[in-house]
């Protein structure tokens, strides 16, 4: 059986995808602008309150302007397994 991803894993990709939006400049409120959601949707993913679906995902990458393999990768290479 596969293994579940851990809470501590999810904060590990949700502070890469934190530190992606902040390189690209934007802020939560410009961020959640684009992506036609309020504020607090962007806050509740970045602290692990809420979990990111791989298509809300992929449209946060594309705003971003990163590719999502390049977020993903660098999880795994900085994921302890």
């Amino acid at each position: 059986m596969g293994k579940f991803v851990k809470f501590s894993d999810y904060e590990l990709f949700v502070k890469i995808l934190k530190e992606a939006r902040e390189k690209a400049n934007l802020t939560q409120v410009e961020l959640a602008q684009k992506l036609g959601v309020p504020q607090s949707f962007v806050s509740k993913y970045e602290n692990a309150k809420r979990k990111v679906d791989v298509l809300e995902f992929i449209k946060i990458c594309r705003i971003i302007d990163v590719r999502p393999t390049d977020i993903i990768r660098r999880f795994f290479n900085e994921l302890n397994v």
